[in-house]
């Protein structure tokens, strides 16, 4: 069976570490970003 990807956003706390301890949980996921109620 496939698992769905979790598509909750991670916490603000989540990114206070450093980039090589948070990147490898980042793999996988889909960067998105909102601005002025616009999704890019």
């Amino acid at each position: 069976m496939i698992a769905t990807p979790d598509r909750t956003p991670p916490p603000r706390e989540f990114f206070d570490r450093p980039v090589l301890e948070a990147a490898p949980d980042l793999l996988g996921r889909i960067p998105v970003r909102s601005t002025s109620g616009r999704t890019a």
